[in-house]
């Protein structure tokens, strides 16, 4: 593991929907984990979930990790609409 694992920080922060922002890889871990079960099974969050443990071991950079969960968080916003 890196030096800095889960407090490895974003090159910006990643709005939410909520309004809220992540700005490290322990804030992105903490929203993924409090997302409800049905979220979690879904084939973007399992992406998430491994780049960020990917990240957070040092294997891939953060920016991947922070492309994995706009990706994801604009897929949600996505499904709702429908």
């Amino acid at each position: 593991m890196t030096a800095n694992g889960w407090s490895r920080r974003f090159h910006g922060p990643i709005p939410l929907p909520d309004g809220g922002e992540l700005r490290t890889l322990l804030d992105a871990g903490r929203y993924v984990d409090k997302l409800p079960r049905s979220m979690h099974e879904r084939e973007e969050w399992q992406a998430v979930m491994e780049v960020l443990l990917s990240a957070v071991e040092g294997r891939e950079p953060v920016r991947l990790a922070h492309v994995a969960l706009t990706v994801a968080l604009q897929e949600s916003k996505r499904s709702r609409r429908f």
